[in-house]
């Protein structure tokens, strides 16, 4: 009983890390593409948790899309831009994932390595599949991440989240071969 009280109480702890770690990637991208510190505020105790943007004195969430997503253009008017600050959560999210992973391998921690990478690859295919994909089939919209990429530029987002799972995939290929 006490190593599932464990397993569980790391896996809630590493959701909630890339949760975070996923928002300030939002944010630190949005920065990087244009939008000023004082137009952005993350917010975590939201479902979705998300980054809100400034639209006059209103607060805009991510559950209002096309506001949300146009006052965003307001400060990132390019494209590459607004990919920039869409995929900065996964970027920081991967990159945390792959850090991690190393780190504790290389201090002795293998099991935890695995884990690690094992929740950030099944937390992001549970987010496309059972929230992502179906929400936006549903509605013919955008809902996240993922489907917001694609509806700007279908290629990259595709080659973005192909990558994405490649590389969780690959270290869990090579954690295990150790």
């Amino acid at each position: 009983m006490q190593l599932f009280v464990q397993i569980f109480v790391f896996n809630a702890a590493c959701i909630l890390l890339f949760i975070v770690v996923h928002e300030i990637g939002h944010y630190m991208m949005g920065r990087l593409a244009g939008i000023p510190w004082a137009q952005m505020r993350i917010r975590l105790l939201t479902f979705p948790q998300h980054v809100a943007v400034r639209d006059g004195d209103d607060w805009v969430s991510v559950s209002e899309l096309k506001r949300y997503f146009k006052t965003v253009r307001r400060h990132v008017p390019s494209v590459s831009g607004q990919l920039l600050y869409i995929t900065g959560g996964f970027l920081f999210e991967t990159l945390f994932t792959v850090l991690m992973a190393l780190l504790l391998q290389a201090t002795g921690f293998w099991l935890y390595a695995v884990f690690i990478v094992g929740v950030s690859l099944v937390f992001y295919l549970v987010y496309l599949f059972a929230l992502d994909l179906p929400q936006a089939r549903r509605t013919g919209e955008p809902y996240g991440d993922t489907t917001l990429m694609y509806s700007l530029a279908p290629a990259p987002a595709i080659c973005w989240l192909v990558g994405m799972i490649v590389v969780r995939v690959g270290l869990l290929v090579w954690l295990c071969l150790l």
